[in-house]
């Protein structure tokens, strides 16, 4: 099963790799939002698993 769509995309991003001098990515950054969300999650997780495992 040959697709032209999709090596013709998958040449596209490989290009795109292998051009550092390029402004296009391949993918669309982080949003801000989900990496304070993940930070936030490791830092409560991170709290609550200390006092779980040194209770006063």
């Amino acid at each position: 099963m040959h697709d032209t769509n999709f090596e013709a995309e998958l040449e596209r991003r490989i290009a795109l790799l292998e051009a550092p001098d390029s402004e296009e990515s391949v993918l669309p950054d982080l949003p801000a939002r989900d990496i304070l969300l993940a930070v936030l999650t490791i830092a409560a997780l991170s709290v609550g698993l200390i006092f779980w495992g040194y209770p006063a």
